[in-house]
């Protein structure tokens, strides 16, 4: 009788372990929301200030349900969207084409654009019957280094880069032949900090470092925790207003090491 008895605390305590506690990102909601699904744009958009005319993108899909995910047989891109980018202080605008490059669906570039520091831009997004999507970035300072140096034969490289209050992480990539090292750097603070990188002597001496500062949005966006278990309570990291996404800006430094 006393097996009986603890029976079913045993399988409660099964059926607690085996379940995904929805704990990573934030505290469960208090209330459950009953919601109807709402087929929305779901993008990823990069303004990239590089000097390099046309480098930024905007990727439109939109969103699936739970069997159109599953059923691996629907395309989301989205090739006909109308994808606008207003910048708030002239309101000079371009017009993002979708690339006629089957290798790139769902994308869109504009060859004239370059973006300029300090900036904010706003992109508006109208697809078919889908809500008309909108968001803001502001471009951030280039990366910058006060000082470096290449310590050749103990196959050593420091970098002082010079961090900046409106960037809030870097990467860096030190670029070989046919090697790429990458570190990853908080910022969003004015002070200088050092890097350093050593490496294989098969890989040969470094070429470039190539420096990429993010916004807050990218950052913030970039470094969400993620999961795809049904049930778990995810916290929508989106910096985008009606639909998914994110819609942000990075600033490119390259230096050539001689």
């Amino acid at each position: 009788m006393q097996l009986f008895k603890q029976l079913p605390i045993v399988v409660l305590l099964l059926i607690v372990l085996a379940c995904d506690m929805p704990y990573e990102p934030g505290p469960m909601p208090e209330h459950i929301i009953d919601t109807e699904y709402v087929e929305s744009l779901n993008v990823m958009g990069i303004i990239r200030s590089d000097s390099v005319a046309g480098s930024s993108f905007i990727h439109v899909q939109r969103t699936m349900t739970t069997k159109e995910i599953y059923s691996f047989e629907v395309d989301p891109t989205v090739q006909n969207a109308i994808v606008t980018v207003v910048d708030q202080g002239t309101n000079e605008q371009w017009m993002f084409q979708h690339s006629s490059d089957t290798l790139y669906s769902g994308y869109y570039f504009d060859s004239t654009f370059t973006p300029l520091y300090g900036h904010t831009y706003q992109l508006i997004i109208t697809a078919d019957s889908l809500p008309t999507l909108t968001a803001t970035t502001t471009v951030p300072q280039k990366p910058g280094l006060e000082t470096y140096s290449i310590d050749s034969p103990a196959k050593r490289a420091r970098f002082a880069l010079l961090l900046r209050e409106d960037v809030y992480q870097y990467s860096l990539f030190l670029m070989f032949a046919n090697d790429t090292l990458e570190a990853t750097l908080e910022g969003a603070r004015n002070t200088v900090e050092t890097v350093e990188f050593n490496w294989h002597a098969d890989m040969g001496d470094p070429l470039n470092i190539m420096i990429v500062g993010f916004d807050e949005n990218l950052t913030r966006y970039g470094n969400a925790s993620i999961t795809f278990i049904p049930n778990t309570y995810h916290k929508d990291e989106s910096t985008v207003n009606n639909g998914y996404g994110c819609f942000g800006a990075v600033a490119v430094t390259t230096v050539r090491l001689d």
